[in-house]
């Protein structure tokens, strides 16, 4: 929900208050019981909204992380692929050299 939505919903609630307030005093106590239900409900389905909202963006984030971290992991094993295939080829002119096979600078 945008700002704007949260505001007008946070009026909304503002306004019932006032309802309510003004009911009673006015002793219309069953408006009054009315308006207080409405409020609660209201405030109950918002703070739902709420934590879904919040649950929504926390996945998005883990899922987010987890992209990146599979990402990472994939450059470093790639890293190391080659690293590997580099010494194992320095080993295996150098032990040729040592054998007397070929030039150990080829």
């Amino acid at each position: 929900m945008n700002p704007i939505e949260e505001s007008a919903v946070q009026d909304f609630l503002q306004i019932l208050e006032d309802h309510r307030k003004n009911c009673e005093q006015s002793g219309k106590y069953v408006e009054a019981e009315i308006a207080k239900n409405r409020f609660e409900d209201i405030k109950q389905h918002e703070e739902c909204r709420r934590l879904e909202s919040m649950k929504a963006r926390h996945i998005a984030e883990k899922l987010g992380l987890e992209e990146a971290n599979m990402l990472e992991f994939q450059q470093l094993t790639a890293t190391w692929e080659k690293t590997n295939a580099d010494f194992e080829r320095s080993s295996e002119k150098l032990s040729s050299w040592i054998h007397g096979g070929d030039d150990f600078m080829e």
